[in-house]
């Protein structure tokens, strides 16, 4: 009575392991492509005999200098006026932008440290 059924269940079994053994074959090609291509760059830019500033210079990359953010104290956190910003319960709303500020500047840092 339930002999489809079974036979469906073992066909999606097998082809899950499939699924996830070419899953893994995608991935590992995908890091040999990363690495062909840094290396494919790295072997122009010893071509062009230019050094990595030079060339980010020529790709338009503008490096603006990093300045430390201003460590505040804890007496002109209170006095910022930030509490106003809480709700009843002492949480800072959903939508409050410093939170999201900082983590896409974190990401953007990461992403600029890496790749240059």
């Amino acid at each position: 009575m339930f002999e489809k059924l079974r036979k469906y269940r073992a066909d999606r079994e097998r082809y899950m392991k499939k699924i996830e053994e070419f899953q893994k074959k995608v991935d590992a090609l995908d890091a040999n492509i990363r690495s062909e291509e840094s290396t494919a760059i790295v072997g122009v830019i010893n071509l062009l005999q230019i050094t990595p500033e030079k060339a980010a210079e020529r790709l338009g990359y503008i490096e603006e200098e990093r300045k430390p953010a201003p460590k505040k104290s804890a007496a002109s956190d209170k006095n910022s006026g930030k509490d106003s910003a809480k709700s009843s319960d002492g949480k800072e709303p959903v939508g409050s932008t410093d939170a999201a500020e900082n983590n896409d500047n974190k990401f953007e840092g990461d992403v600029l440290n890496e790749v240059f």
